[in-house]
């Protein structure tokens, strides 16, 4: 029970077995990007909405 216990504790946060992440800085200039080209779609959709449709 005190290595299972010990396990335990170990994977908790800032414990032994922490997932990093690393990004360059090419790939994170890619994702800011795609979050601000999706903000921007999801803008023009939303004024879209709001238009009348004339029919």
């Amino acid at each position: 029970m005190e290595g299972l216990d010990e396990m335990k504790d170990s994977e908790s946060i800032g414990g032994r077995f922490v997932q990093k992440e690393y990004i360059s800085d090419e790939a994170q200039k890619l994702l800011d990007s795609i979050k601000i080209e999706t903000k921007e779609r999801k803008k023009a959709a939303k004024e879209a909405a709001k238009k009348p449709v004339n029919a």
